[in-house]
């Protein structure tokens, strides 16, 4: 029976599951309210962006899903999704337990019952508020309720619309287990945090964490708050209070906060509602500097004393004007009132601002953090360490006692003569300096200054030197400073501490050797020097790894052959590469370079992985040509390329066509025929002598590579592909290329890409070379999207094809990354709109211009002319009659290239039918006249 239960119970979950639906907005409802009244339990409510004027119930366990979902409130987004109550009522209300919110804007909440941005009532519980703006309400949030409710990383701005808790962020008369956390919250005319009602324990279990409170008259009220933490959050320029304990906060602690450039700090009083007496309050590891009139101040009635201990009061002797009155950052009490202030930070010094204040230890001495480069490695075998110290007074020191202590995969480098003392004493005059091993990798080092010279006090400094080694295989090593002792002129002892142990990076082990390296000759776009740009790829061993990537030639250009001096293939190098082997700039896959010396290249790499390790020598790549081919001549000076290979280099060829070529005979140039693979790509096998093999390679080379063009060629139709490339492993980069052909009508084109936000994160955004050559301009105005523009309306559009723009993003978690275009919207001159596709290839071209046969041929009504262009240009179509009369315009103008084709009915430029007889068609076009008979019968 309890099996068939249970089994039962398996299949109406997996029910549940298969059964839970998204409704989106507005493509399957209208508005939202639609769409939560027709959902069901753990439904999800999908809403687009726009603007939604409503006040939405939520009255049932589901989750509403703007946007900007899993997108920070507190950043840049993207077009929001808007629930606006427009000053009646309330935007979004939850009576209902289990309920998430993520991505909205919710906005102009007022009247109702509270008129907040949203509203936690009824059987509100368990509910979850993420990534939304909360702005221009009365309140930001109000969180009734016996529930419990959570807001993370929400923006809520300037919330002071009139109602009964106007000018508040996050507000509440009564609340169990409420969490603030991580968001930010500004520009409140009461207070950012509003927790507050006349009684006690009216609060309890209250988790206020991690915000950013700025600009407000009050960064938060408590009253009645039992069993509270506020803690790590940053309190500033708040024109009251920073934060005020109203009576009735009982076991509050308030830990490692920022109290800085307020009004008034921390306001411990009775506000005489009820609520009693404050007690149990922990101040502790704060920061309290820059507040006008006082850091802390106690007020009314405190049961026992508050503790104020360890805290930052902007000064090493602590607070001032204890007791009484004072300005700035003092603390007062009203008589008989007490606080136990004594035991605070003699220094400011923050170890973790983005964890909220932590404060540095008192004088600590430590070995620091390594960056994960620092590591020891092959070419890094030993390291050396400083043993720092940082001073949070002044007093001057004699002498200092520690205890050093390796992990046992770490070792000095050469004995006890690798623990070295350095600076930081000497100031004092002549020391004594010695080292004592305890076995076992620890090591006593004790150090003081001799005779009556006293006084090392520098603010911070290096006590020593410990040079370490590895002593195992790969990992990482540890090393500790311990029993500290610190004694100044009068060897009293001085306070001191250690901070955690350093961890050294150990990794002995070289990566893989690239496999896969590949040079390829860039056959169009270059300058007109007669040398092209060569692009280097591979594929890196491993994350993180570099790469230095080597030249040599064959040598011997333009003979290569020929003797005495005939080259040859280089050899395969090891680290260091001798000659004629020479380091390039190239350090990233996918970057060029260009060699002034026309030669056939060859190209080896060496990785290293960040620690330093090199690996073995990579595949060699095969010869690849840094010129064209046939480019003998720049149209004056023969010998010298540009290149292009045109008529003037068939033409330099036709002149000394048959010729033998003594062994150095400038006209050598010419002898690029037959080369090793009988391409255009391959080595010439010079055999002086030019004929049919060099006139095979000139005329495959023929127009067809090519020096910068001055006018740019039109794509047939607009149109943008997005390819994503890289980033497999946690940490890596995804590089996500948008890839445009355009016709030249587009002139300012705006993109958008989605992602899957918990497996990638978007880093950055940069304008492609194409769009730069296009003389673009390009600007994100936000994470994952691109807007582009060519500057002034009477210049051509974006023509051609090229890479648009680049979107970098981080992978932060294993899966598919979802990277996919979301939006395109693209203009004109005129900034009308203009359609553009969003994927597919570019049609295939004509590879000639040519004029096909007039159809049908003989006529007795309409002829259809058919002809197909190369590429795109000036194209003049006309009739012409026997005796060279132009009978008809057919087409006139620049025509896209493709195929394309004009209807003839028959008449002439005046309407009037042509008499019967033959006439010619002709087309005229940029690579020549075409003509074609046609006859006319009547």
């Amino acid at each position: 029976m309890i099996a068939s239960i249970l089994a039962l119970g398996l299949l109406l979950l997996r029910f549940q599951v298969a059964t839970a639906t998204i409704l989106d907005v507005p493509s399957g409802y209208a508005t939202i309210q639609a769409a939560v009244s027709a959902a069901s339990p753990g439904d999800t409510v999908r809403v687009a962006a726009g603007t939604f004027g409503e006040n939405v119930v939520v009255n049932l366990p589901l989750v509403l899903l703007g946007a900007n979902a899993g997108l920070d409130g507190r950043g840049i987004r993207g077009a929001e999704t808007v629930v606006d109550a427009a000053g009646s009522g309330t935007p979004l209300r939850i009576t209902a337990a289990g309920v998430s919110v993520d991505g909205l804007r919710l906005q102009g909440g007022q009247g109702g019952l509270s008129g907040a941005g949203i509203e936690l009532g009824g059987s509100a519980g368990s509910v979850l508020v993420l990534n939304c703006v909360l702005a221009d309400n009365s309140t930001g949030a109000l969180a009734e309720g016996a529930g419990s409710a959570t807001f993370r990383r929400n923006l809520f701005d300037a919330n002071n619309r009139p109602g009964p808790h106007g000018g508040t962020g996050v507000s509440s008369t009564h609340s169990i287990s409420v969490t603030v956390d991580d968001n930010e919250l500004r520009a409140h005319s009461l207070a950012a945090l509003d927790f507050e009602f006349s009684g006690p324990s009216c609060h309890s279990n209250l988790s206020l964490t991690g915000n950013s409170i700025h600009n407000n008259a009050n960064g938060a009220i408590l009253l009645g708050a039992s069993g509270c933490g506020f803690a790590r959050n940053d309190v500033t320029v708040c024109s009251q209070n920073a934060v005020v304990l109203g009576g009735g906060c009982n076991h509050l602690q308030f830990l490692n906060n920022r109290v800085f450039l307020n009004t008034a700090g921390l306001l411990v009083e009775d506000y005489g509602m009820g609520a009693g007496n404050n007690s149990d309050v922990i101040v502790s590891n704060n920061s309290f500097t820059g507040n006008s009139l006082y850091a802390m101040e106690l007020q009314g009635a405190y049961d026992g004393t508050l503790y104020a201990r360890d805290n930052w009061w902007g000064s090493v002797t602590g607070p001032s004007g204890i007791g009484g009155s004072g300005s700035g950052d003092k603390v007062m009490t009203d008589v008989g009132m007490s606080a136990a202030l004594y035991g605070w930070r003699t220094s400011g010094t923050d170890n973790s601002p983005a964890a909220g204040f932590q404060p540095d230890a008192d004088n600590p001495i430590f070995v620091p953090q390594l960056p994960l480069s620092q590591c020891l490695s092959t070419s890094r075998p030993c390291l050396s360490l400083p043993i720092n110290i940082h001073r949070s007074d002044s007093s001057p020191l004699r002498g200092f006692s520690l205890n050093l202590r390796l992990s046992g995969n770490l070792q000095l480098c050469s004995g006890l003569s690798s623990i070295q003392e350095f600076t930081y004493m000497f100031q004092g005059g002549n020391t004594t300096f010695l080292v004592t091993d305890n076995g076992g990798g620890s090591y006593t080092v004790d150090c003081t200054i001799l005779g009556a010279d006293c006084g090392a006090n520098n603010p911070n400094g290096t006590l020593l030197l410990a040079n370490v080694r590895a002593n195992g295989p790969d990992g990482s090593g540890t090393i500790w400073v311990s029993d500290l002792i610190l004694r100044n002129c009068d060897n009293d002892s001085v306070p001191t501490s250690s901070r955690a142990a350093s961890v050294v990076p150990i990794d002995v082990t070289p990566p893989a050797a690239i496999a896969d390296l590949a040079a390829t000759q860039v056959k169009s776009g270059n300058d007109t020097d007669g040398t092209t740009k060569i692009r280097l790829t591979w594929t890196s061993p491993e994350p993180g790894a570099t790469a230095q990537v080597y030249r040599a030639k064959f040598g011997n250009y333009p003979w290569y052959d020929n003797s005495p001096n005939s080259g040859s293939v280089p050899v395969t190098p090891s680290y260091p590469p001798p000659a004629p082997w020479q380091l390039t700039a190239v350090n990233a896959s996918g970057s060029s370079e260009e060699t002034t010396s026309r030669d056939v290249y060859f190209y080896v790499a060496f990785a290293a992985d960040a620690c330093g390790n090199r690996a073995a020598v990579s595949n060699k790549t095969g010869g690849t040509l840094n010129y064209h081919l046939g480019d003998v001549t720049n149209g004056a000076v023969a010998g010298t390329g540009d290149n292009a290979v045109s008529l003037a280099d068939i033409t330099y060829l036709g002149a000394n066509y048959g010729a033998s070529l003594p062994a150095s005979s400038p006209l050598s140039v010419l002898d690029v025929g037959p080369t090793t693979d009988a391409t255009v790509d391959g080595r010439p096998t010079t055999d002086n002598v030019l004929d049919f093999e060099d006139l095979m390679i000139f005329t495959l080379n023929y127009k067809t590579v090519s020096k910068p063009s001055m006018s740019r060629q039109d794509a047939t139709a607009d149109q943008v592909t997005l390819r994503v490339d890289g980033g497999a492993e946690a940490g890596g980069t995804l590089l996500a290329t948008m890839r445009m052909t355009g016709t030249g009508t587009i002139h300012g084109i705006s993109t958008r890409l989605r992602w899957n936000p918990r497996v990638v994160q978007p880093m950055g955004a940069s304008a492609g070379p194409w769009l730069s050559s296009q003389g673009g301009l390009a600007l994100s105005p936000a994470g994952g999207s691109m807007d582009a523009a060519v500057l002034g309306s009477q210049s051509a559009g974006l023509s051609g094809e090229g890479d648009l723009a680049t979107v970098s993003f981080r992978r932060i978690a294993p899966g598919d990354p979802g990277i996919e275009l979301a939006a395109l919207s693209a203009r004109d001159a005129s900034n009308r709109p203009v359609t553009v596709g969003a994927q597919g290839g570019a049609p295939t071209l004509p590879a000639v211009t040519m004029l096909e046969p007039v159809a049908p041929n003989p006529s007795r009504g309409p002829s259809t002319v058919r002809f197909q262009l190369a590429r795109g240009g000036f194209t003049d179509l006309a009739v012409y009659s026997v005796e060279g009369r132009r009978v008809r315009s057919l087409e006139s103008g620049s025509r896209p290239a493709g195929r394309q084709q004009v209807s003839w009915d028959g008449s002439d430029s005046q309407g009037r039918h042509v008499p019967p007889g033959v006439y010619f068609v002709r087309l005229l076009t940029a690579d020549g006249v075409y003509k074609r008979s046609v006859t006319v019968l009547r």
